[in-house]
């Protein structure tokens, strides 16, 4: 995925960025470009978000696992998927 977003013109901060708008909600709307929630072929039982999200003039592909059971209360997101649709 990382050698993905390079070529695209992308830095790490660029993809956090768009995580983070991505999954910021505001005023009772829902998650702004969420297409679907699939299940993960590869680790039975794992459900994965999918959205198509513009960000920087492009139309993004992305698919997130996100985990709520850490032991901090916080979330972790892991990105499965950040291309150009």
């Amino acid at each position: 995925m990382q050698q993905d977003i390079t070529q695209a013109g992308l830095t790490r901060a660029d993809v956090r960025e768009c995580l983070l708008n991505l999954l910021s909600r505001g005023r009772g709307r829902p998650y702004s470009g969420f297409d679907k929630t699939m299940s993960s072929d590869k680790r039975p039982g794992t459900m994965m978000d999918v959205y198509n999200r513009r960000f920087k003039g492009k139309l993004w592909y992305i698919k997130i696992v996100i985990n709520y059971d850490r032991p901090d209360g916080g979330m972790q997101v892991v990105v499965t998927s950040f291309k150009e649709k």
